[in-house]
């Protein structure tokens, strides 16, 4: 059986928004990452090598494989000199844009 890719995985997830919001939360920090190390010159193995993991660790947190924990995040950010911070909408973003097309008379 082959992997899922990340956009198939949100596909076959379509019916439970849920579990689409996790899987979108999981692939925007995997792309943080992945844009840190290309900034910052940084492998995978050298990654892993700083936080204390293997490589396929590394590989499975960047390609969505893998449930990363909010620590993980930040032991990955850390070891990219960088910090990351959580900012919360006033509203989930399917129940914005409800609301904004209500105010348009949608």
């Amino acid at each position: 059986m082959t992997q899922m890719s990340e956009f198939e995985q949100v596909m076959d997830q379509a019916g439970d928004p849920r579990r689409i919001e996790q899987q979108l939360l999981l692939l925007d920090a995997a792309e943080l990452i992945s844009r840190l190390m290309q900034e910052k010159g940084v492998t995978r193995t050298e990654l892993a090598r700083r936080i204390g993991r293997s490589k396929g660790f590394v590989t499975q947190v960047l390609n969505g494989r893998h449930n990363m924990t909010l620590r993980t995040l930040a032991d990955l950010a850390w070891a990219l000199d960088s910090r990351l911070h959580v900012v919360v909408p006033d509203q989930r973003p399917v129940e914005a844009r409800k609301s904004r097309a209500a105010r348009r008379g949608r």
